[in-house]
């Protein structure tokens, strides 16, 4: 087996990975974080923030289990992905 196959192989590995996991995402109703808001997570599911060229601030999403096994979800503010980019 080459290397070519090899690599192509796990690319597709990965793709058909992530899409199955964010297609079971569950669209949850996300409150606003505010300082000692109580949060109990067991499992995070998803981490969410929109693209952005820029380092500026975003409004990220974090979807979970709670320590019941509910599903819940909440937005804060936080730097960009862009900002670990830059120098």
């Amino acid at each position: 087996m080459n290397t070519r196959t090899l690599f192509a192989s796990a690319a597709f590995a990965f793709v058909a990975l992530t899409n199955n996991t964010f297609a079971d995402t569950p669209n949850v109703p996300a409150k606003p974080y505010h300082y000692g808001m109580p949060i109990h997570v067991a499992k995070v599911i998803s981490l969410q923030e929109p693209p952005s060229a820029d380092c500026e601030v975003v409004n990220a999403k974090l979807t979970y289990l709670d320590d019941s096994g509910n599903v819940k979800a909440f937005t804060y503010f936080k730097m960009a992905q862009a900002c670990e980019e830059q120098n």
